[in-house]
């Protein structure tokens, strides 16, 4: 697992040690490779918030949604006004996407943010720091089989629907995939599980909007469709994964399928 930043690994970490609380929290834009895993990224930001979790608004890890190539203004992006909230607030605030890879992309957010804050601190780091990749962790639950197209990618939209195939009684499966489906509702797109929606909805931070009845085919395999609006984003897909597997443990299911009708 990468290491959270030093002084040596990011250059510019000594401009959050002179950060006041009685003036505009600091903006740290964050590119490198863990910046699509919520599990790295939390781990990072232990570095940026000084050991602690960040608050309400402080990390934003998918700053532009649906950005298009042509048109990187970090105005279009509907977390720019949640972020300045934050930043008079006091707060540090962490911003992270893939397309902050491209410097060019990078300096104009940072010039955006100091145009409208005057004098506002902006650092630039790399998630990683350059520490070798973790080896990955053994699978505990072999039997439990996710397709890498669940929750992925289709040709117009994401997949929102799943069919799962299981080892065990029907009323087993249905009533796991019921709790599975409805804790989903709780997780936003940046793949966080919020204890209230109303919380993502004061961070711009979307979270599905409904979720269908858990039906059963002639076959006896059970499924079910979330509404994420066509578009899931690869955090909230891969918390939508970790669900799924959690409930089918919790049921005692050790052998399941699941896939893309």
């Amino acid at each position: 697992m990468p290491r959270a930043p030093d002084a040596s690994s990011c250059g510019r970490r000594s401009a959050l040690a002179g950060f006041r609380h009685d003036s505009a929290g600091t903006l740290v834009i964050a590119w490198g490779p863990v910046a699509g895993s919520p599990e790295q990224i939390r781990a990072f930001v232990e570095g940026i918030f000084e050991g602690g979790e960040p608050g309400p608004g402080q990390l934003v890890d998918r700053f532009h949604q649906d950005p298009l190539d042509d048109d990187p203004d970090p105005f279009a992006s509907r977390r720019f006004g949640a972020v300045v909230r934050t930043l008079l607030d006091g707060r540090n605030v962490l911003v992270t996407d893939r397309s902050f890879e491209d410097p060019e992309r990078r300096d104009l957010v940072a010039e955006a943010f100091r145009r409208t804050l005057p004098g506002l601190v902006v650092d630039q780091v790399t998630m990683g720091g350059g520490a070798p990749p973790a080896e990955p962790a053994p699978n505990p639950h072999p039997g439990i089989v996710i397709d890498a197209d669940v929750y992925g990618d289709a040709e117009w939209s994401s997949h929102e629907r799943i069919v799962v195939t299981a080892d065990a009684p029907r009323e087993v499966l249905v009533a796991a995939l019921e709790k599975a489906a409805y804790r989903m509702t709780f997780v936003g797109d940046n793949g966080r599980v919020y204890e209230d929606v109303v919380d993502a909805e004061m961070e711009d931070v979307y979270t599905p909007d409904w979720f269908s009845e858990v039906k059963v085919d002639e076959r006896g395999d059970a499924g079910f469709y979330i509404d994420c609006n066509g578009a899931i984003e690869d955090p909230m897909a891969a918390r939508f994964k970790e669900i799924l597997v959690e409930e089918l443990v919790r049921a005692g299911i050790e052998r399941a399928h699941v896939r893309v009708p």
